[in-house]
């Protein structure tokens, strides 16, 4: 059993939102997960207060802040 799972990104489109389907998506990832891992993790822009609200009604806490850093190098 590894560490830790995590969840890098979760998007429903904005019109199908507060429809159950991001719960779904969250549940559906955890009990395929669970067996498998200890703990789990999500990374969020800390400036998405709709995604945040979202993942503490799911049961997730504030654990910390870490800055991330995106490049593309090459073509695309």
């Amino acid at each position: 059993i590894s560490k830790c799972s995590q969840i890098l990104h979760i998007a429903v489109k904005k019109e199908s939102r507060l429809c159950g389907i991001g719960k779904k998506l969250l549940t559906g990832y955890i009990n395929s997960e669970k067996n498998k891992c200890k703990s789990f993790k999500l990374w969020v822009n800390e400036e998405n207060e709709s995604a945040i609200k979202f993942y503490k009604q799911n049961g997730y806490v504030f654990s910390g802040r870490k800055a991330m850093i995106f490049s593309n190098i090459g073509d695309v």
